[in-house]
Order: C-alpha cells, then structure tokens, then sequence
C-alpha cells in the first residue's frame, strides 16, 4: 500500500506536468509575440531616445564650445583694456612728475633769486634815503637862502634867476 500511494503521487506529479506542458496555448503564443514586439518597439524606442539625447548633448557641448571661445575673446578683450589702463596711468605717473618737479624748480629759483634781489633792493632803498635826506637838507639849504636873501639884495637876485 504504501507503494501504491508513492505510485499514485508520482502518477499524478507526471500527469499534471504533462497537463501544464501542454497548456501552452494559441492565445499565450500571441500574447508573447504581441510581449516580444512591443518589447523591440521599446528598444528601438530607447534607441531613438539614446541618439536624440546624443545630438543634443553634441549640439549642447558645441554650445558651450563657442560659450567658450567668447569668452576667451571677452578676457583677451579685457586684458587689451587693462594694459591701455596701465599705460595710462604711466602717462599720468609721468605727467605728474614733471609737473611736480617743475613747481619745485620754480620755488627753488624764487628762492635762490630773492637773495640778491632783496639785495639789490636794499640798496636801492638805502639810495633813496641818501637822496631824500640830500633833498631835505638841500631845501632847508633854500629856505635859509631865501631868509637870507631877504636881507641881501644880490643874493635875492641870484635865486629868482636859477630858479
């Protein structure tokens, strides 16, 4: 008996594998053609979607290519400007300078002329005290002339025709 329930079992595990062999039907069969071309439609798909995403990341990375270059011009461009700034204030270094030493060179001049111009006018201030005192005596000399010739007829006379 026992074997007889092992035969049965066996019996049974073959048959149903027989049966579900043979359940494979028509309509599994197009379902799985129908799976299989849906799954090419998705990969040729995914294809399409690769290439396309590829030329746009070509198109994109041309893009930044030429971002690229523009902007290497847009530095070279700075750098021209900045050395032009340069050169300017060179310009501007210089003029200053010049200018500078100019102002000094004059105030070293005044400086080193007013000496002997301060001089030169002393001197001639110390003449016109000499001469103004000269005159002063040289009138009272005339008023005591005048006094005199007052009294003295000949000396009246002499006056009045020198002066």
């Amino acid at each position: 008996m026992k074997y007889f329930k092992i035969y049965i079992l066996f019996f049974s595990i073959l048959t149903s594998s027989l049966i579900a062999q043979n359940s494979f039907t028509e309509n599994d069969r197009k379902t799985l053609l129908d799976l299989s071309v849906k799954m090419s439609n998705l990969e040729q798909r995914q294809l399409e979607l690769r290439e396309d995403m590829n030329k746009r990341f070509e198109q994109i990375d041309k893009r930044f290519e030429q971002v690229n270059k523009r902007f290497e011009q847009i530095d070279k461009r700075f750098e021209q400007v900045e050395r032009a700034i340069d050169r300017v204030y060179t310009v501007l270094t210089i003029l200053s300078g010049i200018f500078a030493s100019l102002i000094a060179g004059m105030f070293w001049f005044l400086y080193t002329e007013r000496k002997p111009q301060l001089e030169a006018i002393k001197q001639l201030n110390d003449k016109v005290n000499i001469l103004e005192s000269t005159q002063l005596m040289l009138l009272k000399v005339l008023a005591t002339l005048r006094e005199v010739a007052i009294k003295d007829e000949k000396l009246r006379e002499a006056l009045t025709h020198n002066t």
